[in-house]
């Protein structure tokens, strides 16, 4: 099944205008998948910013790690679903934002996510940055965190 481009907003008019140069001899442009691809984006982005920041309580927070979960930290070490419970059950006085998140599909239900994430202390007020990386899998409709990795960064 093919789309014709009518309107799109401003976030994919540069993703649509490669695609119609590269489809131009045809005569039409196939955006269902930068469409699917943006809902996905933003769906996971959504997720992933709840985790960090802790937006919701932790039996919430738990329904978006599956239990195969595998966290390799910024310190090296592994960490499994039950040490992240622990952490998100933990307040914080830090602020984590997340920046320039980039999403790439590995299989029709299994997403890879990228972005740089900065955390704020508040005791000493110094940043810190480290590049992210999360895999996500939908089951049943339902999106869990199967693996995580930071690995710190100078910026």
């Amino acid at each position: 099944m093919f789309y014709v481009l009518l309107f799109a907003p401003w976030y994919f008019l540069d993703e649509i205008r490669i695609k119609k140069t590269k489809l131009r001899d045809v005569g039409y442009v196939v955006i269902r998948d930068l469409n699917m691809n943006m809902v996905i984006k933003e769906k996971l982005v959504a997720l992933e910013t709840m985790l960090f920041t802790r937006e919701r309580n932790a039996a919430d927070l738990a329904d978006l790690i599956d239990d195969e979960f595998i966290e390799r930290g910024k310190s090296g070490q592994f960490y499994g679903k039950n040490e992240v419970l622990s952490w998100l059950e933990q307040t914080s006085g830090a602020f984590i934002s997340g920046d320039q998140f980039q999403v790439k599909k590995l299989t029709d239900d299994v997403i890879l996510l990228t972005y740089i994430s900065t955390t704020q202390s508040s005791s000493d007020n110094k940043a810190q940055h480290a590049f992210r990386s999360s895999i996500w899998r939908n089951q049943h409709g339902n999106w869990r965190m199967v693996y995580h990795q930071a690995t710190p960064m100078d910026k």
